[in-house]
């Protein structure tokens, strides 16, 4: 559960992904998934940027969340925004018409303008998040002056010039065939209370979106843009709008510039559903796909935009509104389709730990890691105890280690103030017996609580008693 308005897949919630917030939340969730299943994950960097999974008979590279099972040409193919729509057109899959422009005339470019007539769309070749994308250029001067922030501010060599198509902004993913999510993606906004400023409401929405593994890294960001549209409204910073006002913030929807994210997988039409799936499908070696649509209920019309083979899979499975999908276990299920997910072996409180990883990588003594893999046990033969103990025995450490070589657990024990805390998870006989012979091992002990551990467990054993 995330808030009144979203839920998130449990075994994915905010509290077992935190280690993995931010940008390198595709790679974490997608080798979370496979670690879990007691797959081989390869690790080459801390950010999960770069990493293998393989189990006995096949190994499948990821860069973020493509995998290598999409091949380089359809790689080419959606970087490349004109081949891309070239391939749709071929296909019959509606796109807005548009050219490439490589040599960046501006009088060739204002000459295609009139000719697919206003309003247009100026956008770099192969640029990505939404960076560089000038929507609603209604004539000549204002597409003279998209043409000197993207090409000349911006430094684009080759633009795209297209046709203003209308709607609204969807994201859907398409992976095996089908839509497995789609996203309304709406532009920032903040929603009067009638108390507090809009400056107020930004943070305050901010604030909101801190608690969200993908947008976190996608707050509201109090620019030129946004105080244009404020000032556009009549209003200052310090504004108090009225309750239940809406007020927009900035002209695109993406998720990155603070935009929300709202689950519409169930009430998308169907017909633009399927334009995503052909979308996808004409393009060869295309494993699964990010696919930008916009779609006009008025007209109810749709129109692909663009194909993202390196999809942020966050943005569908932490909405800001609605259920979330898990895309990474439908990555997973796709590379791996004989290495299923099995519930009772599938434990949705155990993770790995990234402060290790990370301090490992940046000591610079190992090039790539092999994350230990889980104990694939039932799960209603796992036991997870907690204690609190005093004792005066120096040799604690010593003793856990030649424990931990005969004993297959994860855990910690650690040391606050005088006292020190034992949490032992594993088999159920397992853990009894490490119980059993570590305290029976102590000189003295005064035993102060014990209890059932609920929270998560880190894949290892981790001794702290400085």
């Amino acid at each position: 559960m995330a808030s009144e308005k979203a839920v998130y897949p449990i075994h994915v919630s905010p509290k077992i992904v935190k280690q993995g917030f931010g940008y390198k939340l595709c790679g974490f969730l997608i080798a979370l998934e496979a670690w879990r299943r007691g797959l081989t994950v390869k690790l080459e960097d801390a950010s999960f940027k770069r990493y293998s999974i393989s189990d006995n008979n096949t190994e499948v590279r990821f860069i973020r969340s493509r995998s290598s099972l999409t091949k380089n040409k359809a790689i080419v193919i959606t970087k490349n925004k004109q081949l891309t729509r070239e391939y749709l057109q071929a296909a019959g899959v509606p796109t807005p018409a548009g050219k490439l422009f490589e040599s960046c005339n501006l009088k060739d470019i204002e000459k295609f303008a009139s000719e697919i007539g206003f309003p247009v769309v100026l956008k770099p070749l192969d640029g990505s998040l939404g960076n560089g994308v000038v929507t609603d250029i209604s004539g000549s001067e204002s597409l003279a002056e998209a043409f000197d922030y993207v090409h000349n501010k911006l430094g684009f060599k080759k633009l795209v010039l297209e046709k203003q198509v209308w709607g609204d902004d969807f994201r859907a993913f398409v992976i095996a065939g089908r839509v497995a999510s789609v996203v309304k993606r709406v532009p920032a906004n903040v929603v009067g209370d009638g108390k507090s400023t809009i400056s107020e409401l930004i943070d305050q929405k901010n604030a909101e979106r801190k608690l969200n593994p993908f947008l976190s890294t996608g707050l509201i960001k109090k620019d030129e843009e946004v105080n244009r549209y404020v000032e556009k409204n009549g209003f200052t910073m310090s504004s108090v709008i009225l309750q239940g006002e809406k007020l927009r913030l900035r002209g695109k929807a993406n998720a990155s510039a603070g935009a929300d994210v709202i689950d519409v997988t169930d009430s998308i039409p169907e017909f633009a559903k399927d334009a995503a799936v052909r979308a996808v499908s004409c393009i060869p070696d295309l494993a699964y796909c990010g696919v930008d649509v916009m779609y006009d209920e008025a007209t109810n019309s749709c129109h692909i935009i663009e194909l993202n083979a390196q999809s942020q899979i966050g943005v569908n499975i932490y909405p800001s509104e609605g259920e979330g999908k898990d895309l990474a276990r439908a990555i997973v299920d796709t590379c791996f389709p004989n290495s299923p997910y099995i519930k009772n072996k599938f434990d949705s409180k155990l993770v790995f730990d990234t402060s290790s990883l990370s301090k490992a990588f940046m000591s610079h003594s190992v090039e790539k890691i092999v994350l230990r893999k889980p104990s694939l046990a039932n799960l209603k033969k796992i036991k997870r105890s907690y204690c609190v103990f005093s004792t005066s025995d120096v040799l604690l450490k010593k003793k856990i280690s030649v424990l931990l070589k005969d004993h297959n657990v994860d855990g910690f024990i650690s040391k606050k103030d005088n006292d020190f805390q034992l949490m032992v998870s594993g088999d159920v006989k397992e853990v009894e017996s490490f119980f059993g012979k570590f305290f029976d091992s102590l000189s003295e002990v005064n035993l102060m609580f014990t209890k059932r551990w609920v929270g998560l467990v880190k894949s290892g054993f981790f001794i702290n008693l400085s």
